[in-house]
């Protein structure tokens, strides 16, 4: 995904020295996750369902909501990539979430929980002491710069809704207002159709009267439902 706006931009120019000096420990724990993707997300789908205070993520179809955020937030590391490609993903990922009916907390919920479904592979894997150290410390800029992104792009998705908002909102008005004075005006027409039909003897030129009433009539009905929904 490419940056949309100086905000995201900013923010990339400062999370990747960040993520930059981490590239090796994040690499080791991506490869650790993809050696026990299955025992990873069956952990981490577990402290999902015992979450009941995020609606968003209850909502979330868990199984497929887990298997994506695996590919994006541990696999999604590389270090023979740019730590530029990892954050565009991220920010590609949360829009995608952001459009699903998630919010900043259901999210800031969902990494919270990927770190503690991590827990039992990290104890497993690294040495406690300085090595677990380095890895922790890895994981937390990997969190500021995931978190940070997330909230970026929650800006981002919001100002994009408002002002596609406004729009539609204008666009209503104007189509109700242009249906409604046109009603008026085949309203007219059909009032003065009926006046000059009145006056008439003869049959042909009543008939295309009648006929031009029906015309504007559905006009106006047509119209009518244009207006209800604008």
């Amino acid at each position: 995904m490419e940056s949309a706006n100086p905000l995201l931009e900013a923010y990339m120019h400062n999370a990747i020295p960040l993520l930059g000096a981490h590239v090796n420990m994040l690499q080791r724990v991506r490869a650790l996750v993809r050696g026990a993707r299955e025992e990873f997300e069956a952990q981490w789908k577990i402290l999902l369902e015992q979450d009941d205070a995020h609606t968003g993520l209850k909502r979330a179809r868990r199984s497929e909501l887990v298997n994506h955020a695996t590919t994006v937030l541990a696999e999604g590391w590389d270090a023979k990539a740019p730590p530029r490609n990892y954050l565009q993903t991220v920010a590609a990922w949360s829009a995608e979430l952001y459009a699903n009916g998630l919010d900043y907390a259901d999210m800031v919920a969902l990494w919270q929980e990927y770190r503690r479904a991590l827990l039992p592979l990290l104890l497993r894997e690294f040495s406690a002491g300085p090595e677990l150290e380095l890895v922790f410390q890895a994981l937390d800029a990997q969190e500021r710069a995931v978190l940070g992104m997330v909230s970026v792009m929650g800006i981002h998705v919001a100002r994009e809704q408002l002002m596609q908002g406004v729009h539609l909102r204008s666009v209503g008005r104007l189509t109700g207002g242009l249906a409604h004075a046109m009603n008026n005006t085949l309203a007219v027409i059909v009032g003065r159709a009926q006046i000059v039909q009145e006056q008439l003897t003869n049959e042909d030129l009543r008939q295309e009267l009648q006929s031009l009433q029906r015309i504007a009539r559905a006009g106006a009905d047509s119209l009518r439902q244009l207006s209800q929904f604008a």
